[in-house]
């Protein structure tokens, strides 16, 4: 993870300390999260995410890898009265 890169020595080793802690998961799951790459297929949950991007101060969504599209709701409804 890129953000921990950016952490200098003393702060990268209190963040890998503190980090699994604050998500709730193991060393060695967290240290799994880390090493996803941004093209994998894997998903890290929601909160997990959430709370990375609350932690090192980024936007909500910065760290995203793939564009969500979906359609909204004024979208379906209408396509839904159409077909009934």
């Amino acid at each position: 993870m890129e953000c921990l890169e950016k952490l200098t020595v003393s702060e990268y080793r209190i963040a890998i300390k503190v980090l699994p802690k604050l998500i709730g998961k193991s060393q060695n799951t967290f240290w799994n999260y880390v090493h996803v790459d941004a093209d994998s297929k894997m998903d890290l949950p929601y909160t997990v995410v959430v709370t990375l991007e609350k932690f090192f101060k980024l936007q909500p969504g910065e760290l995203i890898n793939e564009p969500i599209e979906s359609p909204g709701i004024d979208e379906v409804l209408a396509d839904y009265r159409q077909r009934n």
